[in-house]
């Protein structure tokens, strides 16, 4: 099976600039759990990826010391109010600021084995989709459950 036998086309996308209010509000209208940041001028080309992780607190050690403490969008959380503070920073703070690079992509015509392996060896859940460079697709942990229950192609032996 290849690549673009998987795939979920077309992708969603946005621009650097994109706050990460309107980031938000496209992966819940969209269904989608990440939006592939593509470059302002060609929008074909992905340059970073933003996904439900990135909106997570995370559980982060203080420098310095033994302690972890939570933290949102790069800043620790010291308390309930200050995570109101992160969530109003968010929804000005660009795309830019916290997406992923560089992108690790995949070419369509590989087989799918070579998405699953970059999806393991580097702790991904999806991985977009290139052709020539360009953007056509992403391949995500949903895909490869529809590849499970999906029906394998039957030969005719007449």
């Amino acid at each position: 099976m290849k690549v673009r036998d998987a795939m979920t086309a077309p992708v969603v996308t946005a621009p650097p600039s994109a706050t990460l209010e309107e980031a938000a509000r496209l992966m819940l209208s969209e269904r989608v759990g990440c939006v592939v940041i593509v470059d302002a001028e060609d929008r074909e080309r992905a340059i970073g990826i933003v996904t439900e992780t990135d909106f997570e607190v995370t559980d982060d050690p203080i420098p310095f010391t033994f302690f972890h403490w939570p933290k949102l969008f790069g800043k620790y959380v010291w308390s309930e109010p200050s995570m109101e503070d992160m969530y109003a920073l968010a929804r000005s703070r660009t795309a830019e600021a916290i997406m992923s690079t560089p992108v690790l992509t995949v070419d369509e015509h590989e087989d799918l084995w070579a998405a699953v392996r970059i999806m393991v060896v580097n702790d991904v859940k999806r991985v977009p989709v290139v052709r020539d460079g360009r953007l056509v697709g992403i391949v995500t942990r949903h895909d490869l459950l529809k590849c499970l229950v999906a029906e394998p192609a039957r030969t005719s032996s007449a």
